[in-house]
């Protein structure tokens, strides 16, 4: 029912993404594997880590890969669920136009900025001020299928609301994620190099 499903979580860091996912996995009828964005510097020597020791090039090159890469899954069938920080408009469009013949679910994850500043200070993970930087630039990629809030509902509150519109959408022939009405605005393939700045995730 739900091969080539591609939920996509796009929210600021310490929104809650990864804590609404096992939820959203015991949830959901079908098997979903995780695929996140928080474990991209891990593909990194370690001496990178902190994204300041080798072109912004060779990251954009890396995170338009991963965009084709989580394609690829589903289009193989797979069902995944996408963890990730889309902050601009070539991202998104990039997402568009390579899950054009996946069937993807387009989420937002918010959370009100004086949550996500205090749960960015008790990690010891994440450089201070880097969710506020984002959350305006999320905002502006939509229009987003459905959006949840984790300031006051838990984790499985998401992921149960999370579900029942994705089981909801999938009983109906006319569903179309709102993510593939924002295709870029010409005919040719994205090109990662016209990719804007990157900033660390």
């Amino acid at each position: 029912m739900f091969e080539g499903s591609i939920i996509l979580l796009n929210g600021a860091s310490s929104s809650g993404k990864t804590s609404i996912v096992a939820p959203l996995q015991r949830l959901m009828p079908e098997p979903f594997v995780h695929v996140s964005v928080d474990r991209n510097h891990e593909s990194f020597p370690h001496h990178c880590w902190d994204f300041n020791s080798i072109e912004s090039s060779e990251i954009d090159r890396f995170i338009s890969g991963y965009h084709a890469c989580v394609a690829t899954l589903a289009l193989y069938g797979n069902r995944v669920i996408f963890d990730t920080v889309l902050c601009s408009t070539f991202d998104r469009d990039e997402c568009s136009l390579l899950f054009t013949n996946c069937k993807p679910f387009y989420i937002h994850i918010t959370c009100s900025l004086p949550e996500l500043e205090n749960r960015e200070r008790l990690r010891h993970d994440r450089e201070q001020g880097l969710a506020a930087s984002q959350v305006r630039l999320i905002a502006n990629c939509g229009p987003f299928d459905l959006e949840v809030d984790t300031t006051s509902d838990s984790p499985y509150k998401c992921a149960e609301k999370i579900a029942a519109f994705i089981s909801s959408c999938s009983l109906s022939r006319n569903y179309s994620s709102r993510l593939l009405t924002k295709q870029i605005n010409n005919d040719t393939n994205i090109d990662s190099a016209k990719r804007p700045p990157s900033r660390p995730i």
